[in-house]
């Protein structure tokens, strides 16, 4: 059951990425926002708690910090994609 709910975190995470990015919501990938939702959440929300003292429970800064994670992934998936479009 954690599982299940670790990956729907991932995919709303990544959803919010994109919507933070300037995608409409027509316009989402959802394969994308699983896959920079969830690495996003796990590098970011650990960075976060950690440097914060919270540790892995839940806490405000590891959210902050899924979602700022997130959106760095999917700003650079974004850059890949348009300078390979261009070449």
């Amino acid at each position: 059951m954690i599982l299940i709910g670790i990956i729907v975190f991932g995919i709303l995470v990544g959803f919010l990425a994109q919507l933070i990015l300037g995608r409409k919501r027509a316009s989402l990938d959802w394969g994308l926002a699983c896959a920079t939702g969830l690495a996003g959440a796990f590098l970011g929300g650990v960075f976060a708690s950690v440097v914060t003292g919270h540790g892995m429970g839940w806490s405000w800064p590891g959210l902050i910090g899924a979602v700022a994670g997130s959106v760095i992934l999917t700003a650079l998936w974004q850059w890949y994609q348009q300078t390979s479009e261009q070449e």
